[in-house]
């Protein structure tokens, strides 16, 4: 199942100081089972300012290796010379999914939309969160795997560093009507 994964969020709380004593507040799951991990995550959001959440769960991410990880790799160090904007229109080539769109802001902030199902009728792109059969909220801060996942291809095939700024939007706080829409800082590779 394609879930964040609380020991490696833990993993990544040290990693950016975030200090035992706040560390220590959090109801680790034992498995899992999706309410227990959108339980977590809603922990994340009542303890943690919403930088430090945002920091963190960029970090986390399914599907980051394998072939298209390698694929994008490749497709960046090839386009590497070019400019972000003649990437971005090279993407198509790219193994980034289909669905997902790209947009370079004039404040040069990319944002990103990502979402399966057609206009007004928005799914989300996470497998484990499509699987859960009954309502539940999801904490917009869950959203920010997906962000994790969709970042780390992008900078490779972008060539770019990528910090998510924002999730602006999902297909599960916005009951189907908008996509997923993430705001990433962007910072070219020297």
């Amino acid at each position: 199942m394609a879930f964040p994964y609380p020991h490696k969020i833990r993993k990544t709380m040290v990693e950016q100081g975030i200090p035992n004593e706040t560390i220590s507040k959090f109801e680790f799951p034992d498995s899992l089972q999706a309410e227990k991990i959108v339980s977590f995550i809603s922990q994340m959001e009542e303890i943690l300012t919403p930088k430090q959440c945002l920091s963190i769960i960029e970090c986390q991410g399914c599907s980051k290796t394998g072939k298209s990880d390698k694929e994008n790799r490749t497709f960046g160090l090839k386009y590497a010379s070019k400019t972000i904007d003649e990437r971005i229109k090279l993407l198509p080539e790219s193994s980034i999914p289909k669905s997902v769109i790209c947009h370079l802001n004039s404040n040069r902030t990319l944002s990103v939309f990502w979402a399966f199902g057609v206009e007004g009728n928005y799914k989300c792109v996470c497998s484990g969160i499509r699987k859960l059969t009954e309502p539940i909220k999801i904490p917009r801060t869950y959203c920010g795997c997906c962000g994790g996942h969709i970042r780390h291809h992008l900078q490779n095939a972008l060539f770019v560093e990528l910090h998510l700024k924002k999730i602006l939007s999902s297909p599960n706080t916005s009951k189907g009507k908008k996509r997923c829409e993430f705001l990433f800082e962007v910072k070219e590779k020297a």
